[in-house]
């Protein structure tokens, strides 16, 4: 098969049931896809200037459609009499959409109908051809339905599709027999046959010309009597080209012996139409309207003739420049019109509307307050409409952060996409400036800086791959290219041991988007139909699809989705384009309702309701930008936190108004902090309306100090206000709010923080004021006690138990903090112990015997375990083979170790272990976890890290997250998960560290079994 427009050629191999992409120089490609769907297997292809259709020899003999990128199968027709039997040869007519089919099996060619008619497959016409057809291929242009044979010898044959009749033969280029193959017509006219038997493609001339649709002939057939004449109308359709001369061919087949095929070379110079460049202004206004019209015309080739305006009115003018006044309220079309001296004919066109206009104003242009985080301010905005003529429709919205925008660093685009499945951009652009990454990294320093990280956890163990990022209002869905799975994960990264399959999926399955509107998880579909995929949040099943418009034309990966108008923004590094689409609810979703050019390498998308699309890329380094929805202007931009090159992926927004970010590299998700929270504290009424004209209306800010922010710190906010005023149609107040500080409290104590009834405590903390002056302190003690109004205070616990004691502290402004602190009264045990040490000389082979007396004077009882635990550490046999050149797996060689009897401990930490052999050592109870818990996949020397449902103190730090060891521990330390097969004894400073050594010993789990944890 041949990809016209592509210079690429499709080649099967019957025998590997695969399709093989090669350039018309005969080099590889890269891309080749499976034909398992042929029966016994895939036969002659023909192309219809979208998809590639394939012959199944075999099973139902039906035609498959298949796309040329990937091999998938769009469709298929198996039904017709041609069905019956084994066919060969395919060839497609792309001016009445129907092909040829037929083979060897039957001797027949059959002429079926195409997808656009009513029966598909339907039998238009047949005829018997005896050659042994092997491929067919068809000229549009000629009519020539072209016949390769495969005979003794192999031959070739064009064939008139209309009378049947041979119009011309000639043989094989192979020259063999038996050989002959599928075929099938470049864009020049020239054909390509196949040879199998000496693995050949070869490209024959023809003669018959280019496949163009702007040369005709008319009559295309006809008979002349002897003696007699025929003349041919050839018809050149220049606004089928371009500029420049073409080369085509009549062809005209005869039944004279000495001359049966007749070819006519025709040439056509196409010249340059005039390029125009108009404009107007103004393009909008109040009748009565003076518009001034200028146009520049550049005509390359071929001398101007004539120009001129019409205004849309009826009324026009002569020449380049013009003005014209439009008296009536209206939509006009002016246009202007140039013709060459050859009747070349340009024309531009501009829409002048004409009609009463509202006058959009806003005061004050900044508003900067001080509140206290305990008031509550209100603040008044004036949107005018004073010199309006007509009513001004608004739209206001809150922004975290100021409005302006900020120059954007932007790669340079080096490469177009070769692989419409690629998980990176790699290779398509070039890495950022120096200078610019030091600038990003300077403003990444400063403090509360955008961007920043609020939280990270590793993706799942059971993930071999972090790409896509959905947020339904409770869990993180995080998209699996590798396995086709979509997981979803806690806000803490916990498993929620729920997935979701994404079959529908083409090549693989990218970013998503949650519509609340709908309750949908929307994701992208990289390949087949390139649209978004609703899913089911509950079961993931496909509920909606939206597959039409131009941006599925080509792969995308980014999607994000605003629930205020529902419409979704989708885009991705193949084109650069950012689209803006309708939702479900509109009259045609998928449609574009804008679209725009960001040639950054979209990979994931996120839409906040202040207005703005989050984008990441995947580049060197990735990026994440901030962009204006409206305005397409970058807002904010900095580094991704993983710090790396071409490792961004999807996008999400958390509910509190900052960014969840994943990373394909390292498998992390991190929230970000995006400096724009639903901007809390702040409302604006009304947020909608209309002003009519003369007047004005009033728009109130209100301020609540305590959602605001931490005292001290300064909250930068932006109204917008979107009008229907084309002067100003986006009106902006930069608000700045200082949040007063409020007191302080540090160094809070309890001394003695635990001891015996009755308890005297001792309580004691620094204080300090912030705006305002302090205006109280007290201590509450948790026992029903009455407080006490002092920073330090002593307080008598006569009861057992365990009392939380908070101190209050309250500002002038009525700003209160507040810290805590913990006592605990209980009877308490005393330990004694004599002797505090042994230091004992024993003969050999002798038994020496000495008493330790433990005692407990105290007041509360005392539990102890003693146990002995030599160090084995110690011992001249691990000494020696520590020291040893060891070899990996010769476990014969170890020497047996001693681990303290069966218990040890308590360490300093107090750390005991006992195993169930012990006297007091834990009742053996194995629980199986295989069918209920997630499997971990792993192989000899790796490790894995799991996220842990809570908190784990372990030796004084609390972690969250868990390492499991292919040799049979577990760790703390990330780093020490691989390359430790040696169980040696601890403690030991060396690494691993922060270990439970349950099972250490050099495992190799891809031998066999499974790692699980629940």
């Amino acid at each position: 098969g041949a990809i016209h427009g592509a210079g690429e050629l499709v080649i099967g191999d019957p025998s590997m049931k695969e399709d093989f992409v090669v350039t018309t120089e005969g080099l590889a490609t890269g891309k080749s896809y499976r034909t398992q769907w042929a029966g016994q297997w895939a036969a002659d292809m023909t192309f219809d200037g979208e998809y590639i259709w394939q012959v199944n020899v075999g099973g139902d003999n039906g035609v498959y459609k298949l796309n040329p990128e990937t091999g998938a199968v769009a469709g298929s027709m198996r039904t017709g009499a041609w069905t019956s039997a084994a066919q060969r040869g395919l060839a497609y007519d792309v001016n009445d959409d129907t092909f040829f089919v037929g083979g060897w099996v039957d001797d027949q060619i059959y002429k079926i109908k195409g997808e656009s008619w009513d029966n598909p497959g339907e039998v238009l016409d047949q005829w018997e051809m005896q050659v042994g057809v092997a491929g067919l291929a068809y000229h549009p242009t000629a009519n020539v339905l072209a016949v390769t044979s495969n005979g003794i010898p192999d031959m070739i044959y064009f064939v008139d599709p209309v009378s049947h009749a041979m119009l011309a033969q000639f043989p094989h280029p192979a020259g063999r027999a038996n050989s002959g193959a599928g075929c099938e017509f470049d864009e020049t006219g020239n054909l390509w046959v196949a040879s199998q038997k000496d693995n050949m493609a070869y490209l024959v001339e023809t003669g018959l010309g280019p496949i163009v649709d702007w040369l005709t002939w008319r009559p295309a057939s006809g008979s002349i009597p002897a003696g007699g004449s025929c003349t041919i109308t050839v018809t050149a359709d220049a606004s089928r080209l371009g500029p420049g001369t073409h080369h085509s061919r009549v062809t005209v087949f005869t039944n004279d012996i000495e001359y049966p095929m007749i070819t006519v070379p025709v040439s056509f110079d196409v010249k340059r139409i005039p390029v125009i460049t108009a404009t107007a202004t103004p393009m909008v206004g109040e009748p009565p309207l003076a518009v001034t019209f200028h146009a520049e015309v550049n005509s390359p080739e071929t001398p101007l003739a004539s120009c001129g305006w019409s205004f849309g009115d009826g009324a026009g003018a002569v020449g380049l420049d013009a003005e014209h006044t439009y008296a009536a309220a209206g939509l006009y079309t002016a246009e202007f019109t140039a013709v060459d001296q050859l009747g070349g004919t340009a024309k531009e066109r501009l829409t002048i509307d004409v009609r009463m206009l509202p006058v959009a104003t806003i005061d004050p242009a900044a508003v900067e307050i001080t509140i206290s985080p305990a008031d509550t301010v209100s603040h008044i905005l004036t949107l005018g409409n004073v010199e309006g003529h007509a009513d001004l429709h608004f739209d206001a919205k809150l922004r975290r952060g100021s409005a302006q925008a900020v120059a954007a660093a932007i790669p340079k685009r080096t490469a177009m996409a070769a692989d419409p499945g690629a998980f990176t951009a790699e290779g398509l652009y070039t890495s950022l400036d120096p200078g610019t990454l030091a600038e990003l990294a300077a403003a990444a320093a400063m403090p509360d800086a955008v961007g920043g990280v609020i939280r990270s956890w590793p993706v799942p163990s059971v993930m071999e791959y972090s790409w896509g990022l959905g947020f339904d209002s409770k869990n993180v869905w995080i998209g699996d290219p590798f396995s086709n799975t979509d997981h979803l994960v806690t806000p803490e990264g916990v498993h929620t041991l729920m997935r979701f399959q994404t079959g529908w999926s083409e090549n693989w399955a990218a970013d998503l988007a949650f519509d609340e509107n709908h309750n949908l998880m929307w994701q992208v579909n990289v390949g087949g139909d390139n649209g978004i995929y609703g899913l089911n949040p509950s079961t993931g099943d496909v509920e909606a699809v939206i597959a039409n418009g131009p941006w599925t034309a080509r792969d995308q990966r980014g999607l994000a989705y605003n629930s205020a108008d529902d419409t979704f923004y989708i885009g991705g590094w193949t084109q650069d384009i950012i689209y803006h689409i309708k939702g479900l609810s509109w009259d045609n979703p998928g449609e574009v309702l804008d679209q725009w050019s960001f040639p950054v390498g979209i990979a994931g998308l996120a839409y906040h309701p202040g207005g703005v699309l989050w984008v990441a890329n995947n580049g060197e380094p990735d990026m994440i930008y901030g962009l204006d929805a409206k305005t397409h202007a970058v807002l904010v931009q900095f580094q991704h936190p993983a710090r790396l090159d071409r490792s961004g992926a999807g996008l999400a927004m958390h509910e509190d108004g900052n960014l969840w970010v994943a990373s394909q590299v390292n498998r992390m998700v991190y929230l970000i902090d995006t400096g724009m929270p639903a901007v809390p504290g702040i409302t604006i009424d009304p947020a909608r309306g209309a002003v009519p004209a003369g007047q004005s209306a009033e728009l109130e800010l209100m301020l609540d100090g305590a959602k605001l922010g931490a005292p001290g710190k300064d909250v930068q906010a932006c109204v917008e206000v979107a009008t229907d005023d084309p002067v100003n149609p986006l009106l902006r107040v930069n608000l700045l709010v200082h949040v007063e500080a409020g007191p302080s409290i540090a160094d809070v104590t309890a001394t003695p923080s635990i001891g015996e009834p009755p308890l005297t405590v001792a309580f004691n903390a620094s204080v300090s004021a912030g705006a305002k002056p302090i205006a109280d302190a007290w201590w509450s003690f948790g026992d029903g006690s009455e407080p006490v109004h002092s920073v330090q205070a002593e307080h008598v616990y006569s009861e057992i138990g365990t009392y939380n004691a908070v101190l209050h502290v309250v500002d002038e402004a009525g700003v209160e903090v507040t810290a805590r602190v913990t006592v605990t009264v209980k009877w308490l045990p005393q330990l004694e112990i004599n002797p505090e040490s042994f230091n004992l000389v024993i003969d050999a082979g002798s038994i020496c015997q000495r008493n330790l007396t433990v005692a407990n004077p105290g007041a509360g009882p005392m539990n102890f375990q003693v146990s002995v635990a030599p160090s084995f550490a110690e011992s001249p046999e691990w000494k020696q083979y520590a020291a040893s050149a060891h070899v990996k797996g010769d476990f014969a060689a170890e020497p047996a170790g001693f681990a303290g009897a069966g218990a040890g401990g308590p360490d300093r930490f107090g750390y005991i272990w006992a195993d169930s052999g012990e006297a007091n050592g834990p009742a053996f109870d194995w629980v199986e976890i295989r069918e209920i818990g997630t499997r971990v996949p792993m192989y000899d020397e790796s490790g894995s890290t799991v996220a842990l449902p809570f908190e784990f103190p372990f030796y004084g730090e609390l972690h969250r997250y868990i390492g499991i060891a292919s040799n049979g521990y577990l760790s703390f330390d990330q780093s020490a998960l691989k390359g430790f097969a040696d169980n040696a004894p601890i403690p030991n400073p060396d690494d691993p560290n922060h270990l439970i050594a349950a099972f250490w010993d050099d495992l190799d789990p891809s031998a066999g079994g499974g790692v699980y944890y629940y």
